[in-house]
């Protein structure tokens, strides 16, 4: 009986170590990779939403320009109005003179009496340059930006135009709003002088931020404390266009609770082996030591970002506090990876969908004709018509150009969410419930529009709709490419499918 119980003991405090010794094991591991991963995850969203900027950017300054170049619009209040009411970016629209008097102004606030004059934005437009201000408080009181392009006239500059954008519920914020950044994380962007342009917390908005001198370079990750002192993992990027800089920050302390819920019930999970090793002997050590091994095996899966889910049925009830522990971690970290795999899902070039989230939609359209909730599908083929010969002789930067022009005329006719680019000059639109002749004149809109605008290309354009073209939506692809190929031999033309095409 004595060396049972002595033997019993240094069984016992085996598991005891045992168990301490995996702990450490975990705890490091779970700490090590997850970092890592989180600041690799952070960084690429920082990057992601900077491009986001960077469009919003390059698009609004094209709407100004359009005004700057055309002293019509500049001169008639109803067409500034309009421009407007097409240019979500802008809250106001104010045209300068080389004094900074208002000429003319279209927005809801009343800028009588504003002086513009000692304002750096414009300081800097009217010396020929565009100009994307940092945060400052308007004369209504709010917290805006500006951005600032000169007018010039037979070489001469004979004033500016300013687009205003407010801080608070505006086109501008819904590039960061309803998204979710990690672990309770968060995005903030300030302006070059560390003004917060953006932050969850909107009562930081205008202030400074005591990150901004720490965060140096283009690009990168760190771990450090955030406004509040606590520890965050922090990736950041800067915004080429306007030198902001972008951080997406998660809080280590939800990390810290996942590791202290773990270490304590492994604690109670260790009490319990013990006594029962006390009462069972071998036959305990037997049942649990495999058990535990595999847990620890799982562990692995989430470095190499497989979130597999623990079947509790596997295991004995003993081990089911660990597995749901392991499962509420596994849960939250693939929650986060989808979320930040949302981020891939644009076009960096031009903003337009792409094509893996095409084949995402297509299949949920396919599920709602399927249900009864859908009644017609459209889907317009289009392609660039001279585009890869100005791309050849004119040079990169001007078939980008040309392709961003092409998505902003799409984005002003039809929602940007049913956008998409194939990969070069190559898009689609896939509309839900639209007859024919409404996506024959929506396609006739984007043609007009683009041969006025694309200086030097055009657009051929093929369709296909459900249920006319065909009862299988997954086939109407390959019907808007048979249209196509047809408007693609004379070009700048509209084919609608049809069966003699087969």
């Amino acid at each position: 009986m004595k060396l049972m119980h002595k033997f019993t003991v240094l069984i016992s405090i085996l598991i005891i170590s045992s168990s301490a010794f995996q702990f450490l094991i975990l705890d490091q591991f779970f700490f090590k990779n997850t970092k890592m991963w989180l600041l690799a995850n952070n960084n690429q969203a920082a990057q992601t939403v900077s491009d986001s900027l960077a469009f919003y950017f390059n698009k609004a300054e094209n709407s100004l320009r359009m005004v700057a170049l055309d002293s019509k619009i500049r001169q008639d209040q109803t067409l500034l109005d309009q421009i407007r009411g097409f240019t979500p970016e802008f809250d106001q629209i104010v045209i300068l003179d080389k004094q900074g008097n208002i000429v003319l102004s279209s927005g809801e606030n009343d800028l009588k009496g504003v002086s513009f004059a000692t304002h750096k934005y414009f300081q800097q437009a009217i010396h020929g340059e565009t100009y994307i201000s940092g945060v400052y408080t308007s004369a209504w009181g709010e917290q805006v930006i500006a951005i600032a392009l000169p007018i010039i006239e037979n070489g001469n500059i004979e004033g500016i135009v300013v687009g205003i954008v407010q801080l608070y519920n505006n086109n501008l914020a819904a590039n960061f709003n309803n998204k979710s950044f990690g672990l309770d994380g968060f995005v903030a962007v300030v302006d070059e002088d560390g003004n917060i342009i953006y932050h969850a917390d909107k009562a930081r908005i205008g202030k400074k931020g005591n990150l901004f001198e720490k965060l140096q370079g283009n690009s990168g990750m760190v771990v450090m404390p955030d406004y509040a002192g606590e520890e965050s993992y922090i990736g950041y990027y800067r915004v080429a266009t306007s030198n902001w800089l972008v951080m997406v920050s998660t809080p280590a302390s939800e990390l810290i609770k996942i590791r202290n819920k773990m270490m304590y019930e492994s604690i109670l999970f260790s009490m319990v082996v013990v006594a029962l090793i006390i009462i069972l002997g071998f036959y305990i050590m037997r049942v649990y030591t495999k058990p535990i091994d595999r847990i620890i095996g799982t562990f692995h899966n989430i470095q190499n970002g497989v979130f597999k889910k623990i079947n509790p049925d596997h295991y004995s009830k003993e081990f089911a506090k660990t597995i749901q522990i392991y499962n509420d971690a596994a849960m939250t970290l693939e929650n986060i990876n989808k979320d930040l795999k949302k981020t891939a899902e644009l076009d960096v070039l031009t903003g337009a969908y792409n094509r893996r989230s095409f084949d995402a939609i297509l299949k949920s359209v396919h599920k709602e004709i399927k249900d009864g909730s859908l009644k017609t599908v459209g889907i317009l083929m289009m392609d660039l018509d001279f585009f890869k010969q100005i791309n050849d002789t004119q040079g990169h930067l001007i078939g980008d150009a040309i392709l961003q022009n092409f998505v902003a005329i799409m984005h002003e006719v039809i929602s940007p969410r049913v956008v998409f680019r194939f990969g070069g000059d190559e898009f689609a639109i896939l509309a839900r419930n639209i007859s024919v002749e409404e996506m024959l004149v929506l396609a006739e809109n984007i043609r007009v529009e683009s041969e006025g605008q694309l200086h030097g290309c055009t657009v051929s354009i093929g369709i296909a709709t459900y249920p006319k073209n065909s009862r299988k939506v997954e086939d109407l692809l390959s019907l808007a490419d048979q249209a196509l190929y047809i408007s693609k031999k004379t070009k700048n033309k509209i084919t609608e499918y049809k069966d003699t095409f087969s």
